[in-house]
Order: structure tokens, then C-alpha cells, then sequence
């Protein structure tokens, strides 16, 4: 038996403004981002395959992600975060993905979230695992 183990990524992203609570800087004031979100599932093993070879349709992780996208999108993030920054927007996501799977017998089967990455700009990146 072999020890690899099979990860799945997903990106989607939303276009939203912020500014960050208690903190000094240009971020004070209100700016935005085109926010990329990549949900990271997994560990799988081969033995996890259905009969197609698939581990979680990537439809499924679309599913998945799309409540959060959609909420967020063109909206302002300190209405819905108290303190907006990248690590609780990923919090939020994460929980919120979290929460559908854990709503359906057949999710906690199959959807294995490992972690959630939150781009804010291709440069900087707040990764949160499960």
C-alpha cells in the first residue's frame, strides 16, 4: 500500500472593500481587493476513488464555496466581520463551509476540509487548516 495522499483545490474569489479595526496604517482607511479564495480538501487515498477515480467531485467543492463567494461579493466586509481581517474572513469561510457539511450525512462521508486560503493580494496569503 502506498502512503500518497491525494489533495483537491478549488479557487473562486469575490471583489469586496474592507478596513482594518485598531490598526495603523493605510489599511485604516476603507480600500478593496479582489479577494481569492482556495478550499483545500483532503487527505484522500487511492482507496478513497469512486469508480470514476474521483475523490470529491470538484462540483461538490464548488457548491461548497459558492454561499461565501456569493455573500461576500461586492459587499463591505465589515458588515458581516467586526475585525476584517484576511485570517477572520477565513475563519468565516471556513466555518461557514464547515457548517453545510456538517448539515448533510452524505458531506461528512466524503468532504474532508484540510484548509482554506485566503488571498488578499498574490502576494500575501492567510492559510487556516482544520
Amino acid at each position: 500500500m502506498a502512503n500518497e495522499q491525494i489533495f483537491l483545490t478549488r479557487e473562486g474569489h469575490f471583489d469586496a472593500a474592507h478596513n482594518l479595526i485598531n490598526y495603523e496604517g493605510a489599511c485604516a482607511r476603507m480600500h478593496g481587493h479582489r479577494w481569492i479564495i482556495k478550499a483545500i480538501f483532503g487527505p484522500y487515498a487511492e482507496e478513497d476513488l469512486d469508480a470514476a477515480g474521483i475523490a470529491l467531485d470538484f462540483k461538490v467543492i464548488k457548491y461548497l464555496m459558492q454561499g461565501s463567494l456569493d455573500l461576500y461579493d461586492h459587499q463591505y466586509l465589515n458588515n458581516f466581520v467586526e475585525r476584517p481581517s484576511a485570517e477572520l474572513i477565513g475563519l468565516n469561510i471556513l466555518r461557514e463551509i464547515q457548517d453545510i457539511i456538517n448539515g448533510s450525512e452524505s458531506l461528512k462521508q466524503k468532504a474532508r476540509l484540510h484548509a482554506i486560503e485566503v488571498y488578499e493580494s498574490p502576494e500575501s496569503c492567510c492559510r487556516i487548516e482544520v
